[in-house]
């Protein structure tokens, strides 16, 4: 059979995700880039 019927899978359960932390607020003085990318460096996404 074809399609979800056919997959073999069932949904056991649904539970929201969690809410998001609140971030942290900066005022850019020209240097909110360099804030960013030691961020974004910090996840390994740089």
């Amino acid at each position: 059979s074809v399609g979800w019927a056919g997959a073999g899978q069932e949904i056991v359960s649904i539970a929201d995700a969690p809410a998001r932390e609140a971030g942290e607020v900066i005022e850019d003085e020209g240097d909110a880039y360099e804030r960013i990318v030691a961020f974004l460096d910090d996840l390994k996404v740089l």
